[in-house]
């Protein structure tokens, strides 16, 4: 399935192609050189497409910080469509958009960084 993946060490959003599972996204998620363990749900856009995160990503020192509809977020985000039923579909918003929705910035996790 379509998905998108915003990557705050390239400060890059991308398309990339999602397999059915969990363990294609955490493989997605891990793709920034932080390893995640356990991902949680983090921002919505009102056509039901929402973002996965590091639920533990505040703990990773030295990961990127990026503001997400408002929202400061850790590492790696994965967008995915969702149904009625729950299920994750093709995500629906356009690259644009997303770009659009996320604000980078130079800040990082952990006692030593800015």
């Amino acid at each position: 399935m379509r998905g998108i993946l915003v990557n705050p060490w390239l400060k890059e959003v991308k398309e990339v192609e999602v397999q059915e599972g969990i363990e294609d996204i955490y493989r997605h998620l891990s793709s920034g050189g932080v390893k995640v363990r356990v991902f949680a749900l983090s921002s919505y856009w009102p056509n039901m497409d929402t973002m996965y995160v590091d639920d533990e990503g505040f703990f990773n020192d030295g990961s990127p910080v990026m503001i997400v509809q408002g929202t400061p977020l850790i590492g790696m985000g994965l967008i995915l469509g969702g149904d009625n039923a729950g299920n994750s579909v093709d995500a629906k918003s356009s690259l644009v958009d997303i770009q659009n929705s996320v604000v980078w910035t130079n800040h990082t996790t952990g006692k030593d960084h800015g």
